[in-house]
């Protein structure tokens, strides 16, 4: 049994050594964590997650990001929240014989869902743009936007 298991030769390593070795550690895995978390490659192209994109219309889609980066892309939209621009004069449409606009009051009636793209003059739903599977063309509340 001994000839198949090798004995492993402990290494004496000085007190001294050893807070080095640590505090080393403690730089490299801050300095990884800190890269991980403020820019992504996605192809070809540095992504900075602290500048993505607000505008629902604009949006980069989650399932274009790199696979292994889609969880931190998602955690970030989590964390901004839907984008809802309270301040903006919304523009009047023609539906029908009536002029119509959005109601911002629509944000405190849905206020961790609803968005407004100002770009595309539409609304937008937060968790369908982050959950929204790679099947179906049901992209009214992703891509589009709803304006009706």
């Amino acid at each position: 049994m001994e000839r198949f298991y090798k004995r492993k030769v402990d290494l004496v390593i000085s007190p001294d050594e050893q807070v080095l070795m640590k505090k080393k550690d403690k730089v490299n895995n801050l300095e990884a964590k800190d890269i991980s978390f403020t820019s992504i490659k996605n192809g070809d192209k540095l992504i900075n997650l602290a500048d993505l994109e607000a505008d629902p219309g604009l949006r980069i889609p989650i399932c274009d990001y790199n696979v292994n980066d889609q969880d931190e892309v998602r955690k970030r939209y989590l964390l901004k929240g839907p984008c809802q621009p309270r301040n903006h004069i919304f523009p009047l449409t023609k539906c029908g014989e009536k002029d119509r606009r959005f109601n911002p009051n629509w944000f405190n009636d849905h206020p961790s869902w609803l968005e407004y793209s100002i770009a595309k003059d539409a609304t937008f739903c937060l968790f369908c743009y982050l959950f929204k599977g790679t099947v179906g063309e049901q992209n009214c509340f992703v891509t589009k936007g709803y304006v009706n």
